[in-house]
């Protein structure tokens, strides 16, 4: 029994403009930075803050090619604000100044 047929080729740029819900790319990355404001927010003795403030040692290292973490791609995201990670977890204090650097990636197009 076949339950799904795929009947049209559809690329999803295409989808995105009958749906019209604009840049993707902008759109996860400001739910990213959103996500790093609330964990950055939160107490320092939570687990989460803990985990996020705690780097691995410098002679860790596995086989090949070096992983692709969420710290290193919000890290990346703060770059295209001119921002370091200190600086990103101080200026997460303030919610609302956090919340219009947040959108500001989804408005950018």
């Amino acid at each position: 029994m076949v339950l799904y047929q795929r009947r049209y080729n559809i690329l999803a740029k295409e989808c995105t403009g009958f749906i019209s819900i604009g840049n993707i790319t902008a759109i996860v990355q400001s739910r990213r930075l959103t996500l790093f404001g609330h964990i950055a927010g939160m107490g320092d003795n939570t687990d989460a803050k803990r985990i996020l403030s705690t780097l691995p040692p410098e002679d860790w290292r596995t086989r090949g090619r070096p992983r692709i973490t969420w710290l290193s791609t919000i890290q990346q995201d703060l770059r295209s604000h001119n921002l370091t990670l200190p600086e990103a977890m101080d200026m997460a204090q303030n919610r609302s100044l956090w919340r219009i650097l947040s959108m500001y990636g989804a408005m950018q197009s």
